[in-house]
């Protein structure tokens, strides 16, 4: 299940209102959370299945994309932060040589967070710190380390620095739906045509083709890029039929003899 990167957003935030306190292994549903759980608990209430473990550490291992070095000028909507240390006798024996879930990498992702606004900055933590415990809101970058994006966000707009203009995908007017086709399992979608991957869409999945040709642009839940026309197979659907009210430039009222099919809504 692929989720939009607003929508995931949009989320957090709504749990994040709900001043919850800070518990181990909370996912907000009981109005507590930790640093992950409230990651999880976003995830969940979208629909995510259950995630193998919960723990940072699992998710910068395996449930995170592109991770790097975090920096304050290249933060986007949606990226997670972590916090990192060397020592290694904090870190979970399944994370060591020969453990389950080693990897190579000995760090110790010991706390994370999720940027829900870029300008203004907007950073939220579930965090027990002092005479905190719970929800903490940010607009200042401090001491985060790494940042990557979830595996299941359908992350876009990243090229323009993660400010997210909801309205555009949704004022856009769609020209038909298609099917993803592709042979393999998902199709890659681009924020440019042939450019940079910005995501990806599931086989079988149904797209709205914004504007045609060899790369088509396309929206995807709540997320815009560009696809190769070539993976996808255009849905034929029957022509919408009904009556409909014409009002004239003068405020004469029609109504038409015969269907019409109304092609940008309803027409009165």
């Amino acid at each position: 299940m692929t989720i939009g990167v607003s929508s995931f957003v949009a989320r957090i935030e709504r749990i994040a209102q709900r001043k919850l306190t800070y518990r181990i292994g909370g996912v907000g549903a009981d109005s507590t959370c930790d640093c992950i759980g409230l990651i999880m608990g976003a995830m969940y209430e979208l629909g995510r299945k259950p995630y193998d473990l919960h723990s940072t550490n699992y998710f910068a291992r395996f449930q995170t994309m592109e991770l790097k070095k975090a920096g304050e000028k290249e933060l986007f909507l949606g990226q997670l932060l972590f916090r990192a240390r060397t020592n290694q006798d904090r870190l979970s024996a399944r994370y060591l040589p020969g453990g389950s879930h080693y990897t190579g990498d000995l760090l110790d992702y010991y706390h994370v967070g999720v940027v829900t606004g870029v300008n203004p900055l907007r950073i939220i933590e579930c965090t027990e710190n002092g005479d905190v415990t719970g929800i903490v809101i940010n607009d200042k970058f401090r001491n985060w380390q790494y940042g990557g994006k979830l595996r299941g966000v359908l992350y876009e707009n990243t090229d323009t620095g993660g400010v997210y203009v909801p309205q555009e995908a949704e004022n856009i007017m769609a020209l038909y739906e298609a099917k993803v086709i592709t042979q393999k399992d998902p199709l890659t979608l681009r924020a440019t045509p042939a450019g940079r991957k910005i995501g990806e869409i599931p086989k079988g999945a149904t797209v709205e083709v914004l504007a045609d040709g060899t790369w088509p642009r396309v929206r995807y839940g709540e997320a815009l890029g560009y696809v190769s026309g070539e993976y996808l197979e255009r849905i034929e659907e029957e022509p919408d039929r009904q009556k409909v009210t014409i009002i004239d430039s003068e405020g004469n009222r029609f109504e038409p003899v015969g269907d019409f099919r109304v092609l940008f809504g309803s027409v009165d």
